[in-house]
């Protein structure tokens, strides 16, 4: 340890001061105040904690829009609707795994949001057939829609892959079949 005059404000990264006036090495944590002679140093200011803590983490999530409901299930339900949960959000198959599996609330929950977008596919679809005959720019419009539905498909896989209950971003706010 090196020697330092008592009479010296101590600086944050300095540490504590022992009482034959040596400095240790060990940074303050904690917003602790260095001691001389087991009495606090004025002056000081206290060390800030430049540690990243679980809440941190949680605020940088860009999911937390998304709302969250794995909570809801226990783990032998999501264990045992995995794959369901994954065939759920294949078009119209949502439709018969809805029916199959009524006794697992963590496939109902997937199979409702395959569900929703498969009607929302069948109303692109529909409005694409219709209405591009007569306005040429809103096939291109719904192809950019039903592309959109199929990256929200992979979302919903992906969800149902890692055994999570997320909402689908617009339509878990939109849905028909709740």
């Amino acid at each position: 340890m090196r020697e330092v005059d008592p009479n010296q404000p101590v600086t944050p990264n300095t540490g504590v001061i022992s009482n034959q006036g040596e400095v240790s090495t060990q940074p303050v944590v904690n917003n602790a105040q260095p001691v001389v002679n087991n009495e606090p140093v004025a002056n000081t200011q206290p060390v800030v904690d430049n540690t990243t803590t679980t809440q941190d983490k949680k605020e940088t999530n860009t999911n937390n829009d998304l709302p969250n409901y794995t909570s809801m299930f226990t783990k032998d339900q999501i264990e045992k609707g995995k794959v369901m949960g994954i065939i759920s959000y294949i078009s119209v198959i949502a439709l018969v795994v809805y029916f199959l599996e009524k006794n697992n609330p963590y496939v109902q929950f997937h199979a409702k949001q395959g569900l929703n977008l498969f009607i929302y596919e069948a109303i692109f679809y529909s409005a694409d057939a219709i209405l591009s005959g007569f306005l040429p720019f809103f096939g291109f419009i719904a192809y950019i829609g039903e592309i959109a539905l199929a990256v929200l498909s992979l979302f919903g896989i992906v969800y149902a892959i890692n055994g999570e209950a997320r909402g689908l971003p617009v339509i878990d706010k939109i849905a028909i079949v709740k």
